[in-house]
């Protein structure tokens, strides 16, 4: 598992920027060493979308405070990624149920589309 955790960071944007940097250097072989989470703490929670499918959106993202998730929500979203990524244990019943309620947080989380460059060079991978 990779994990970034920050009490202070870059906007969400700027990091995404950041990853997608290091992407285009070799987007077959490095998207796979893209962190699974980056959490900065009061800003945004993101985390990989391992489906198998490199069409879907790499990431999800939520926002953390002013009627977006709250730190509390984080946290736990944090563990829970720690535990299927890191641990790749079967998730306690209390980690299934906040796994399915971070899915549903109506308007919350967001999907984190693929650059028009990446997307292009990723769906051509796949042919």
């Amino acid at each position: 598992m990779h994990a970034l955790y920050a009490w202070e960071g870059i906007p969400l944007e700027a990091a995404l920027e950041a990853i997608w940097r290091f992407v285009r250097q070799a987007p077959t072989k490095r998207f796979d060493l893209t962190p699974d989470l980056v959490y900065v703490r009061g800003q945004y929670l993101v985390m990989a979308n391992r489906d198998g499918h490199r069409e879907s959106p790499p990431f999800h993202g939520w926002r953390i405070g002013d009627g977006a998730i709250s730190e509390g929500q984080a946290l736990l979203g944090l563990v829970s990624a720690v535990w299927r990524f890191g641990l790749s244990f079967v998730l306690p019943w209390w980690l299934l149920s906040w796994q399915s309620h971070m899915g549903m947080l109506p308007g919350k989380a967001h999907p984190i589309m693929w650059p028009r460059d990446l997307s292009e060079s990723v769906m051509a991978d796949l042919k």
